[in-house]
C-alpha cells in the first residue's frame, strides 16, 4: 500500500519542466543551406537566401545564425522547435544597433499565428541579451523577419520550454482503479 500511495504521489508531481536550447558556438561559419539542422532545431529561409553560422568578425562577441544573400541580411528566418514549447527566448545581435531597427516574431501555435515585435538595443553592446516571450500556446515555430535593419539580426542561445508528457487517460484511470482497490481492501482488513 506504501508503495502505490508513493507512485501516486510520484505521478502527482510531474517532474520538472524539460528544456531545450541551442548555441552556435564552435560550429564552422562556412555552414550554409537552405535548411539547416542544430540541436534539433530546424532553420529555414526562402530562395536565394541562406541560413548561415556566422562569426561576428573583427571583434567576436559571438557566433550565431542569420539569413542572407550576398549584401542583404535582411531575410526572414524560420525556426522550427523540436518539440511544441509555451516559452520561447533567444539573444539578438545587431551589428548596426539602431534604436529604430525592429524585429517581427511570428509563432506558429495551436491558437494560430501570434506575432510580437522586438525594438531597442543595449546601446553599448548591440545586443539583447534572453528577448523572452511566454504563455506561448503550442508554439511549434517562429518566422524572424528584420524590420528597418540593413544588416539584419543575428540569433543566438536560443531555448524553449517543453512540458513534461502527461500519462494517457488510461493510465490515470488504471492507478485510480488500483488505489480505490487498496483502499477497500485496507478497510476490509
Amino acid at each position: 500500500m506504501k508503495l502505490l500511495t508513493s507512485a501516486l504521489c510520484a505521478l502527482a508531481l510531474a517532474g520538472p519542466v524539460a528544456a531545450a536550447s541551442v548555441d552556435f558556438e564552435g560550429l564552422a561559419t562556412s555552414l550554409n543551406g537552405q535548411s539547416l539542422v542544430v540541436d534539433g532545431f530546424t532553420f529555414n529561409t526562402t530562395a536565394p537566401a541562406e541560413v548561415r553560422i556566422f562569426n561576428d568578425t573583427p571583434n567576436p562577441r559571438t557566433t550565431y545564425v542569420l539569413s542572407c544573400v550576398p549584401g542583404d541580411c535582411q531575410n526572414a528566418l524560420e525556426v522550427v522547435f523540436p518539440n511544441a514549447t509555451s516559452q520561447f527566448s533567444m539573444n539578438i545581435v545587431s551589428d548596426e544597433g539602431g534604436s529604430a531597427s525592429s524585429l517581427m516574431l511570428s509563432f506558429t501555435t495551436a491558437a494560430g499565428i501570434v506575432t510580437d515585435t522586438f525594438t531597442g538595443f543595449d546601446s553599448v553592446s548591440n545586443t539583447k541579451d534572453f528577448y523572452t516571450i511566454a504563455g506561448l500556446d503550442k508554439a511549434t515555430s517562429v518566422w524572424l523577419t528584420p524590420v528597418n535593419e540593413p544588416s539584419g539580426f543575428g540569433y543566438d542561445d536560443m531555448r524553449i520550454d517543453m512540458a513534461a508528457v502527461p500519462l494517457p487517460m488510461p493510465a490515470l484511470l488504471l492507478l485510480g482503479g488500483l488505489g480505490a482497490l487498496g483502499l477497500a481492501k485496507r478497510r476490509r482488513g
